[in-house]
């Protein structure tokens, strides 16, 4: 081989072995397509694929070639070009060893050629990641492969303010002591592989020393083989993501503090709720109920899930009106309102009295946000009220009661007296006997309605025995079945082991009997009276409910007719004094009252159901006995006893009782002395006290009453025999009298034999 040629592509640029003209080898498909599988091309290979002007062309293209061949160049996988070899011998092939020889030579120049673009992509590379690290806004450092820094960024240096050349030593002045292990441990985990990238949190010192919170990131630059060439680290500045991290925490665990608190509040609050005794609602703005309280299903009957989100009907058409203005205010002023009292329904729809306290509550941000109501159920408080302010003002007709049937005591006392008086000297044929009896009589009746307005002012005690109410019952019916119309049926009802009571025969036959001519007025055309008895036993409730009684066993006494009935406000008056619905003259309004007090007076209680067109019914309840006992026997009949000629001092302000009483131990024997006040008797008894052996003595008297009179005669003489009387003989008032030193005392009006054998009595006594 003589002489050799190298073409190059268009590509490849400038520089060939010779100075000629470029081919175009693409105008020999031939050829071009067997280079381009690397395949060497000779001139046999131009003949056999018809291309020889193509060859001639080449021939002449280098001048007097013989034999001509083609050594692809190729590079990056792909043709770069060709080295052409030729000779100018007649018939000369290219040996083997020639063909392998420009082979080599193709490949040594494509290696070449690829060594050549390699260090020009490196630079490349290397310039492009160079702007890259450069123009990074965070600080990265590139370490070798034993860690040391061989690049750092402006960022870097801007972040931290160490030079290349200040941290080179391992970064002894860049890692903090007690991260260099941290750091040591990353080196190592990027070496021994598999590990590519790690990421940490970690701290760094800036050149002043001071500590930077910073995010490490670091990627490994690897070799083909594997083995790791370099480290770059990128850091984040993160210390103001850790302040607002650690803001955060804090912020989250003031809120889980505030939420937790807020839990044991909402908790107390819940339990103070279900504990309240009164209902407790929360509304909305729109009156949609938000929660009841426990008590407000106990107290209305509805429960949360019925209300929920919704009204409650709960509200009397009768009370809206008040209701919303009420409320209007609270929600448009503020104002809570306190024991608003009203009216609500309940699911049953019982009409409860109700003391409301309301309130309104606000959001968050002051804004308001619903309404809390708490209700208390006032209706027995209601109901006791108005049963005191009944017992009130019972107390105060029986206050007048009694004072006014003291005075007709007295009255009675002196007419009675005196009647006496007369009929001791008169026997029944006497022309004035019957005259006088009669009148007697008349003062009896009167003084039996002086002793019922005592007894109904409790000012006067009943004669109380053991007594079979069933009896009396008995004989009742048959008085009432000879005065009451026969068109009105009488039936009883009577339980055969009643309870014995302790009673007074005579006032319980007359609360029977009033109780009866009030149900006969009430059917004036006919109807159906009924007595009934039963033995029952009130507890603590019912006590509650009916201030006055007591737990425990009564015998029970219904009185109920099939009458007109009457409603809730005559009711509220039936047992006052004088208060009576019948036409004028026709009553005198007494006889409730009077069944009333001696209801009251016998431990007991009286109640009254009725409706208009439905009839009315009394239940009487009276304590009974847990002993049986005998009724007592009529008492023997009385004899006058004996006189004397004692000195008696008789002291009383009423001049006819004081002129009866003195004529009637005058005409016993006895010498008597007279006051009108305690102050008049101290006076005579000072003067004539070697005389006096008994003094009776009123208890009620204008200037000195009887009671202190008595405590200045004990006074001056311990031994002193005093009898008490008057118009009140209550226990309380007999006992004070007795304890105070009084020997006896007496009821007026009183029978003139019974006292003249009581002043024989105290003055015979020790």
């Amino acid at each position: 081989m003589r002489k050799t040629h190298e073409w190059r592509c268009p590509d490849l640029g400038a520089g060939s072995a010779m100075e000629t003209d470029e081919l175009d080898l693409t105008e020999m498909p031939g050829v071009y397509d067997r280079l381009r599988l690397w395949k060497i091309v000779g001139d046999l290979d131009l003949v056999k694929n018809g291309e020889m002007s193509e060859a001639d062309k080449l021939r002449e293209f280098v001048w007097s070639a013989r034999s001509i061949i083609l050594t692809p160049i190729i590079y990056g996988g792909n043709l770069a070009g060709v080295i052409a070899a030729c000779t100018i011998m007649n018939s000369k092939m290219f040996l083997t060893h020639e063909i392998k020889l420009l082979k080599l030579s193709a490949e040594i120049l494509a290696n070449a050629l690829e060594h050549e673009r390699g260090e020009k992509a490196l630079r490349e590379s290397e310039n492009r990641y160079r702007v890259v690290l450069d123009s990074s806004a965070d600080p990265i450092i590139v370490y070798d492969h034993d860690r040391k820094v061989n690049f750092i960024n402006p960022a870097f240096l801007r972040a931290f303010g160490w030079t290349p050349e200040e941290i080179s030593d391992r970064e002894r002045n860049f890692i903090p002591e007690e991260k260099q292990s941290e750091m040591e441990t990353a080196m190592q985990r990027l070496a021994s592989g598999p590990e590519d990238y790690l990421y940490f949190e970690s701290i760094r010192l800036d050149k002043n020393h001071v500590p930077i919170d910073v995010s490490v990131s670091m990627a490994a630059h690897r070799s083909p083989e594997g083995g790791l060439l370099a480290v770059v680290t990128n850091l984040k500045d993160i210390t103001a993501w850790k302040r607002a991290e650690k803001d955060l925490q804090q912020s989250q665990d003031r809120f889980k503090n505030l939420y937790e608190k807020s839990l044991r509040t909402e908790e107390v609050y819940r339990s103070l709720f279900d504990a309240s005794a009164d209902a407790i609602v929360l509304y909305d703005l729109e009156g949609r109920t938000r929660y009841i309280s426990p008590s407000f299903t106990k107290i209305f009957g509805w429960t949360l899930d019925e209300v929920l989100n919704a009204r409650i009907p709960f509200l009397p058409e009768a009370e809206k009106e008040t209701t919303l203005e009420t409320i209007t205010d609270i929600i448009k002023m503020g104002t809570p309102c306190h024991g608003f009292e009203s009216k609500r329904m309940s699911k049953d729809s019982r009409i409860l009295d109700v003391s409301i306290s309301a309130s309104r509550y606000d959001d968050h941000a002051g804004r308001p946000d619903g309404l809390l109501v708490v209700l208390r159920d006032i209706t027995q408080q209601k109901l006791l009220q108005a049963q005191l302010h009944h017992a009130q003002k019972m107390d105060a007709v029986g206050a007048l009661a009694g004072g006014v049937a003291h005075d007709f005591n007295n009255i009675l006392q002196a007419i009675m007296g005196y009647i006496q008086l007369l009929l001791l000297d008169k026997n029944e044929n006497h022309p004035e006997y019957e005259e006088l009896r009669a009148i007697e009589q008349a003062a009896r009746r009167a003084t039996e309605l002086t002793q019922q307005l005592l007894t109904f002012s409790r000012k006067v005690e009943s004669k109380k025995r053991p007594m079979e109410l069933n009896l009396e019952i008995m004989q009742v019916r048959k008085l009432l079945a000879r005065t009451i119309p026969k068109m009105i049926a009488i039936d009883l009802d009577l339980t055969d082991d009643l309870g014995l009571i302790e009673g007074d025969p005579a006032q319980i036959e007359q609360v029977l009997m009033n109780l009866g001519v009030n149900a006969k007025d009430a059917m004036p055309e006919g109807g159906r009276l009924r007595f009934k008895t039963r033995n029952v036993t009130l507890d603590e409730e019912y006590c509650r409910m009916h201030p006055g009684m007591t737990p425990g066993s009564f015998a029970q006494i219904t009185i109920s007719d099939t009458g007109q009935g009457m409603g809730r406000e005559v009711q509220e008056h039936i047992f006052e004094p004088f208060f009576t619905t019948k036409e004028l003259g026709k009553g005198t309004g007494l006889g409730l009252s009077i069944v009333y007090g001696v209801v009251k007076d016998h431990g007991g209680n009286i109640t009254c159901y009725s409706q208009p067109g439905q009839g009315t019914e009394f239940r009487i309840y009276l304590p009974a006995l847990d002993m049986e006992a005998c009724l007592e026997q009529d008492p023997a009949a009385e004899e006058m006893p004996p006189g004397g000629d004692e000195t008696i001092l008789l002291v009383d302000d009423e001049p006819s009782i004081s002129n009866l009483v003195s004529q009637l131990l005058v005409t016993q024997g006895y010498n008597v002395l007279t006051a009108a006040n305690g102050f008049e008797a101290l006076q005579v008894y000072k003067q004539n006290a070697d005389q006096i052996a008994l003094v009776i003595l009123d208890l009620n008297m204008p200037e000195m009453d009887g009671r202190v009179c008595l405590e200045q005669l004990l006074e001056m003489d311990p031994k002193i025999k005093v009898i008490i009387y008057s118009g009140f003989s209550s226990e309380p008032v007999k006992d004070s009298a007795i304890a105070a030193g009084a020997k006896t005392f007496l009821t007026k009006p009183f029978n003139v034999v019974k006292m003249l054998t009581v002043v024989r009595e105290v003055l015979e006594a020790d």
